[in-house]
């Protein structure tokens, strides 16, 4: 589920303006686009987005805008994009973890000279795109070239059969994502054009984090589908130039974390995060190496319509988000594996503030830590109160970068693991919006890399059948089989939550019918079993062979 600040600015890009007055929320949209699925989000979200409305406008007024530097000083690196140098520089840039890539299939009369002239100009207008990163007199700063021309190779695949193209689609697709970047010599962006006939082409676009996020992907297409329109029938960039650039918001960050205004937030965090366990031990297939290699695999699930609509009548009943349902569900997931009830998981937010960088591409994403207490075996409607709370609290104090966090709470560093936590939760609407080139047919094809940076990374993903995931996991720490079970009781879990929501988070099911062989609790009435007791028997008499 998106936060406040994503959801408005969605909304905005709709020409639905929703505003606060004292402690009403007001709405005004176009004839049409107040759906009635919308009308029940606003709802759902309503008392939410009052506190972030009024919290947002005091912000506005003791916030300072951002300003255009001068381009000659030396411009220092972000809070994210420092710790992203540190990674690199400590695997010897020999890692592929933070590769980003786009994968387009386009169908139709491509005009290849107006694709490599769109993606030219991409480029010049942002300057993030032709930044690369060097250490001068010992501090880290950005290095902005004046130009950067970057040819597009086009690869041509029509001597192969159609299986032999999808094959060779998906072998340079996955190669161009784990070659790794140069972050001192650069580029950090890279484009190829495989012509699979002439009517059919692969673009694929891979970039490193550093430069880049999952909010400049859809900056990215979008402005990639304006300029091909225009650049097709000869005429100029119809976009206007932008006021600022990446660099500027990097100084202003710097220096905005000075300012007394964010101690308060920082105050916070330090004691939200005040003793938190250094590990979640979930129950692995492999001990942990002292070093983490960051190889991954993932695996792929689907919550139907059906589960879909039962979890979203719960977020109506409850008040609270999808997002906050499924963050609860995967916490009580996370309690019954590792029996710990002090649970702590990342999740991204947008982090687009000030308004000025909505447009921009570069990496303004920041980690949001969530700690959740679900001790006292608590029912699932009250740790979702508990998950509310916490997560409201987390966006009220979002500014803070997760880099300067993790200094301030002086966590020794450890390359076994990741700090503060080690399961990755992220909710998001379906992929890239706006998908589409004048007169062409284009979609999005997906590729997984060997890679994965945290333990465990739960995605999900709004689809029109219902919601999709992927569990991209350490194969270091665990097998494929390990990870399917997993998934399986994580789907059963969803299950018995939407079903009786009031009971205690040890008495939801978590294993599946064939499993537990048939039987349940009632089989054993004299043992008075809670749950969990009765799931862990099963494993203990050998009706199943899980943990």
């Amino acid at each position: 589920m998106k936060s406040s600040s994503d959801f408005l600015s969605d909304l905005e890009k709709q020409d639905i303006k929703v505003w606060v007055e004292g402690d009403r929320l007001r709405c005004n949209a176009p004839k049409k686009m107040l759906t009635p699925e919308l009308r029940a989000e606003l709802t759902t979200r309503k008392q939410d987005l009052i506190a972030y409305l009024q919290q947002a406008q005091a912000a506005l007024e003791e916030t300072p805008s951002i300003r255009l530097v001068d381009r000659s000083q030396d411009l220092p690196l972000s809070w994210t994009q420092q710790r992203l140098w540190f990674l690199d520089r400590l695997e010897g840039g020999s890692n592929a973890a933070y590769n980003l890539s786009t994968v387009l299939e386009i169908n139709g009369n491509l005009n290849v000279k107006a694709l490599e002239q769109t993606l030219a100009e991409i480029i010049r207008r942002h300057e993030i795109l032709r930044t690369t990163f060097k250490l001068v007199n010992g501090t880290l700063v950005q290095a902005i070239a004046s130009s950067l021309t970057i040819k597009l190779p086009v690869i041509d695949l029509q001597q192969y059969s159609e299986a032999e193209k999808a094959t060779e689609v998906r072998r340079l697709a996955l190669e161009e994502i784990s070659r790794t970047f140069d972050l001192v010599n650069g580029p950090l962006v890279r484009n190829m054009l495989l012509r699979l006939g002439s009517q059919s082409h692969v673009l694929l676009m891979t970039i490193h984090h550093i430069v880049f996020d999952g909010w400049s992907t859809a900056i990215f297409i979008k402005e990639l589908s304006t300029l091909y329109q225009a650049f097709a029938k000869d005429l100029p960039s119809p976009l206007a130039e932008l006021p600022i650039q990446y660099a500027d918001f990097a100084v202003w960050q710097r220096q905005w974390l000075e300012e007394d205004i964010l101690k308060p937030k920082l105050d916070y965090w330090k004691q939200k995060l005040a003793g938190t366990p250094a590990l979640l031990e979930l129950p692995s297939d492999r001990d942990r190496p002292l070093v983490d290699s960051m190889r991954g695999d993932s695996e792929t699930f689907q919550l139907n319509t059906e589960i879909t609509e039962k979890l979203k009548n719960l977020s109506k009943r409850s008040g609270a988000t999808l997002y906050m349902i499924l963050l609860a569900a995967l916490a009580t997931l996370l309690f019954r594996y590792s029996s710990q009830s002090d649970i702590v998981i990342g999740s991204p937010i947008a982090n687009r503030y000030p308004k000025e960088t909505e447009p921009l591409i570069g990496l303004f994403i920041n980690t949001l830590v969530l700690r959740l207490d679900l001790s006292e075996n608590p029912t699932f409607l009250e740790l979702l109160n508990r998950v509310r709370q916490v997560t409201l609290e987390a966006y009220e104090n979002q500014n803070v970068p997760f880099e300067k966090l993790v200094k301030e709470l002086n966590i020794k560093r450890d390359l076994s693991r990741n700090p503060l936590f080690q399961v990755w939760y992220t909710l998001q609407d379906t992929a890239v919006e706006g998908l589409g080139l004048s007169g062409l047919q284009v979609r999005s094809l997906e590729f997984e890399t060997p890679t994965a940076i945290f333990d465990l990374e739960f995605i999900l993903e709004y689809i029109p059948e219902g919601i999709k995931g992927r569990l991209r996991y350490k194969t270091d720490l665990f097998e494929a089989s390990t990870i399917v079970q997993m998934l399986q009781h994580f789907q059963t879990l969803l299950q018995s939550i939407v079903a009786e929501p009031e009971h205690r988070l040890r008495n939801l099911r978590l294993l599946t019918d064939e499993e537990t062989g048939g039987y349940s609790t009632h089989d054993f009435p004299d043992a008075e079993l809670s749950q969990s007791e009765f799931e862990k028997l099963m494993m203990e008499i050998g009706k199943i062979s899980v943990r």
